[in-house]
């Protein structure tokens, strides 16, 4: 983990040895950043004393997953894509509370990635998006794509404030940007290539 402070880098933090982060976000109303681990494992930085903690939830242990996102400064999002699952916690005052599945339906066998501005999205292997408000599958189609399609889509991005939704493609070196539509719909907007990109 790399803090910067005035615009210059920290030494980095070591999260834990033992452990290889896939993803993380922050809960600002516990001024934490959340990680999630290859081992289904939830560790915690608390940005105010500098220290890790691994996370304990009132299940015997944690719901496996590709990507974890948080909302609402009290609420972490898992996404697991081998029971097909968005799973949803809440963050108590000393650890989490049990997991209670998001979604009644859809199928995330191939979910890779998922952001939440209120409604969540998640990102498919083969570039394709899910919408869900309240945990219902919403009517959304993507009707306008770049020139060249995504080829290997990795992470979705969004936030509550904008109408954009950025889906990273790391093999081609770019972020590709879509419109959000309340109608149900999504266009292509534009694509930003970096010359050299790392994941």
């Amino acid at each position: 983990l790399f803090e910067t402070v005035l615009n210059k880098v920290q030494e980095p933090l070591a999260i834990d040895p033992e452990e290889v982060v896939i993803a993380g976000a922050e809960l600002e109303d516990f001024n934490v950043i959340t990680f999630l681990t290859q081992n289904s494992q939830v560790i915690e930085y608390f940005t105010r004393n500098g220290r890790f903690q691994r996370a304990t939830t009132q299940d015997a242990t944690w719901k496996p997953g590709v990507d974890l996102k948080t909302y609402n400064g009290e609420y972490t999002y898992i996404l697991d894509p081998t029971s097909s699952t968005i799973w949803k916690y809440r963050r108590l005052r000393e650890s989490y509370s049990t997991a209670s599945a998001y979604n009644v339906e859809g199928d995330l066998t191939h979910g890779i990635s998922l952001a939440i501005d209120g409604d969540v999205y998640v990102l498919l292997r083969d570039g394709s998006i899910l919408k869900y408000r309240r945990g219902e599958l919403q009517s959304f189609e993507i009707k306008s794509q770049p020139s060249i399609p995504l080829k290997t889509p990795t992470r979705i991005f969004s936030l509550s404030e904008h109408r954009l939704l950025y889906v990273l493609d790391s093999a081609l070196k770019r972020i590709v940007v879509y419109t959000k539509d309340d109608s149900g719909s999504s266009q292509y907007q534009k694509q930003i290539v970096f010359e050299d990109l790392q994941e």
